[in-house]
């Protein structure tokens, strides 16, 4: 409430502001599901104002099919009373990429970061990580041990005896083992056996942002754009150089609609004789950034006779058009768009094909009576194109994507029809 009180002089006023504060904190649980990530269970403690002064306080715990994650964010709005954001992040998370690419990772690390304004509508962050990430490579085979033969003539040196198990034994004195692939002397050219192990990352970064949106939470004009780079090898273990960038541009069009123009690019690529893990690449396909495409769908490849697992990619550029369908239902909260997906993406380390020169190992992966190279990676052009539907639902927001595959590589595996739901309560 506002209270106009006497000024010092006839044309001044005191405006006397009665103001009471809106709850600044909150307890939240969620829960959702989605054709990518499975049933998800969210529960976060978030303060927005700690102790008055400003200040900002997470606590997010979240589980779901495929990966579970912990993170204590702390952020401060106005360091040394200057217009600069400081925060710094724990985390601890576990990802499950053993159904699309064979793998688990698990992360436990911190960041710190400093960000400002840069211009009236730029902005600039730094930031420095460290984490210690392992990825866990599980994949048994057998293998073969001559009569005359010891495990030794098989197995790499310093393999150890439980790490490998005598599953059956013939009459003429041949054996066979049960043990990891990476194990195997003749599985020395595995693309994810480099991979396997913890490893310490240390890196320092930046993000700049130009906004000249009308609207960042709903935006009909303008537009915005972002790049990023992170440069990793600053102590630790891992050495690379990673970029991204994105842009978009708003339209307006008749009906109060907008459409919508997006582009995503990526680089990553290792130094001082380092190649660039498979955890660290990029996985596109399902809810990331390529409709039309399974999780993890689009990109290298590597094919064995027991089956395929993705590979991820050290480089993509992906563009975006989605215009929105005139719906007589906004009112229920439902909104519509045709949009097409495209771009390229690809780029493994050439250590990672070195498998291809044993052409025992070449499989026929497409049915057709022709073996191929194990390692199938061809930066083709991709093209989806599809309607995506968003319902503001009594029980939150849920989005279809209903996709066709125009172009894409053999290898690559689509995905016609995606959905996600859930909410805070």
């Amino acid at each position: 409430s506002i209270q106009e009180l006497p000024g010092s002089a006839p044309d001044r006023t005191i405006l006397d502001v009665d103001v009471t504060e809106q709850s600044t904190g909150s307890f939240q649980i969620g829960g959702g599901v989605s054709s990518d990530s499975g049933f998800l269970v969210n529960v976060s403690l978030e303060e927005r104002n700690l102790l008055g002064r400003g200040q900002y306080v997470l606590v997010d715990l979240s589980t779901a099919t495929r990966s579970q994650r912990a993170q204590v964010t702390f952020r401060e709005p106005r360091s040394l009373n200057r217009n600069l954001a400081t925060g710094i992040s724990l985390y601890t998370s576990r990802t499950d990429y053993e159904e699309e690419a064979g793998y688990l990772t698990d992360s436990v690390g911190s960041t710190v970061d400093i960000g400002f304004p840069v211009s009236e509508f730029s902005t600039l962050r730094l930031f420095y990580g460290l984490s210690s990430s392992e990825l866990i490579y599980d994949r048994l085979t057998s293998a073969t041990i001559g009569a005359d033969e010891s495990a030794a003539n098989v197995l790499l040196p310093g393999v150890e005896d439980d790490e490998y198990e005598v599953i059956a034994t013939q009459s003429d004195g041949t054996s066979t083992i049960q043990t990891d692939v990476c194990n195997l002397r003749s599985y020395t050219g595995d693309p994810y056996c480099d991979s396997r192990g913890r490893y310490v990352t240390s890196q320092v970064g930046y993000t700049l942002q130009l906004d000249r949106r009308n609207n960042p939470l709903s935006a009909t004009s303008g537009f915005n754009l972002a790049l990023s780079q992170s440069f990793a090898g600053l102590g630790g273990d891992v050495r690379y150089l990673k970029t991204t960038g994105s842009a978009a541009y708003y339209q307006p069009l008749p009906f109060d609609l907008s459409a919508a123009l997006r582009a995503n690019l990526g680089y990553i690529e290792g130094f001082g004789g380092d190649g660039v893990r498979i955890n660290d690449r990029f996985f596109l396909g399902g809810n990331r950034g390529f409709r039309g495409f399974d999780i993890a769908g689009v990109g290298p490849r590597y094919f064995t006779s027991s089956g395929d697992q993705a590979l991820g990619a050290k480089a993509y550029g992906i563009g975006t058009v989605e215009i929105p369908i005139p719906l007589e239902l906004p009112q229920y909260g439902i909104k519509a768009a045709l949009f097409t997906d495209f771009g390229v993406l690809g780029g493994v380390d050439e250590e990672d094909k070195l498998v291809n020169a044993e052409l025992d190992r070449w499989v026929d992966y497409n049915g057709d009576g022709l073996y191929d190279a194990p390692v199938q990676d061809r930066f083709g052009f991709r093209q989806t194109a599809g309607i995506s539907i968003n319902w503001n639902s009594p029980f939150g927001p849920v989005q279809f994507d209903i996709a066709k595959t125009l172009k894409k590589e053999d290898y690559d595996e689509d995905q016609f029809f995606r959905f996600s739901a859930g909410r805070q309560f």
